[in-house]
């Protein structure tokens, strides 16, 4: 027969068992949720690392087909990115240039004084003053004009990490800009040797601009002119104040062309027969928004009767 203390042994042992069985089934249940988490984080690291490469390989791409020349340079002016567009233009590789300092690039580096201005520039948006200017630097074989800027980057706390440099040809603009000038330049010469006043009047907020040569046709200087409509009128002749209204109002209404001649009374006693020949702008709807003309003398200045 068993004894008490052998059942109360067995029951123990038994209680034993069934504890560290309870136990060990716990530990496993653990370590395999553990487990199944693990594997869970493996995968989001795994799928939040392909989504960065993504991302990179996206913003990669938008940069890479940019007309603008773009690099990013860290704190001290070593390239860390650039893309293609400036590579390609001057025939370069990215390891050509990225881990190399910014100053020592091909597009500037073959001038010492635009070099310099590279520098000041790295210096100044490390700095935090953005700079921007016009210049011209080397693409290869050829010396194009950028509009430059090179910009200080920042963290979420306001902390530098990087500059932003980007660049635009506006090699064609300048050209055309030179030959806008010089076309001026020779039309105000022609105009001068014609005795021919140029002058544009802004309908919309009646501003009437003149040019030097109007001035001296009036015999006035531009401080006595007030820019409006109303001081053109206080030149013209009594007698052909009217018909100057009239023939301005009918351009304007697109009835017919601004082609006229009126006489104009000077300070200095004479008066003036003048010619005067006008285009008017028009927006869209065909609405009147300035007046573009020349206006010349015809003959030789003669006094104003003592009548008037």
């Amino acid at each position: 027969a068993l004894s008490l203390d052998a059942l109360r042994h067995s029951l123990w042992s038994n209680l034993v068992f069934l504890a560290d069985g309870l136990i060990i089934s716990l530990a496993i249940q653990a370590m395999h949720r553990n487990r199944q988490r693990f594997v869970l984080s493996l995968e989001l690291l795994e799928q939040t690392n392909v989504d960065l490469q993504s991302g990179k390989s996206n913003v990669q791409r938008i940069i890479d087909n940019l007309f603008s020349y773009v690099a990013l340079l860290d704190q001290h002016g070593v390239v860390v990115e650039m893309n293609k567009a400036p590579l390609e233009r001057s025939g370069l590789r990215r390891e050509d240039v990225i881990g190399q300092h910014f100053k020592d690039g091909p597009w500037w580096a073959y001038n010492e004084a635009v070099q310099r201005q590279r520098v000041e520039a790295i210096n100044d948006a490390a700095a935090g003053r953005t700079q921007r200017y016009d210049g011209e630097v080397k693409m290869g074989d050829d010396l194009i004009v950028i509009d430059f800027q090179i910009s200080p980057v920042y963290d979420e706390s306001h902390t530098l990490v990087g500059l932003l440099s980007n660049a635009v040809e506006i090699t064609h603009r300048k050209e055309k800009e030179r030959e806008l000038s010089e076309v001026t330049e020779r039309l105000l010469l022609a105009t001068r040797a014609g005795g021919v006043g140029v002058w544009d009047w802004d309908l919309t907020s009646n501003v009437l601009s003149w040019d030097e040569q109007m001035y001296a046709l009036y015999g006035i200087s531009a401080r006595q002119f007030t820019g409006a409509y109303a001081a053109w009128r206080a030149g013209v002749h009594p007698e052909d104040l009217t018909r100057g209204d009239q023939e301005i109002q009918l351009a304007l209404s697109g009835e017919k062309e601004f082609d006229t001649e009126f006489r104009i009374c000077r300070p200095d006693g004479t008066i003036r027969n003048i010619r005067a020949l006008a285009n008017v702008k028009r927006d869209e709807a065909g609405r009147p928004l300035r007046m573009i003309g020349t206006t010349r003398p015809r003959g030789e200045p003669t006094a104003i009767p003592m009548s008037m």
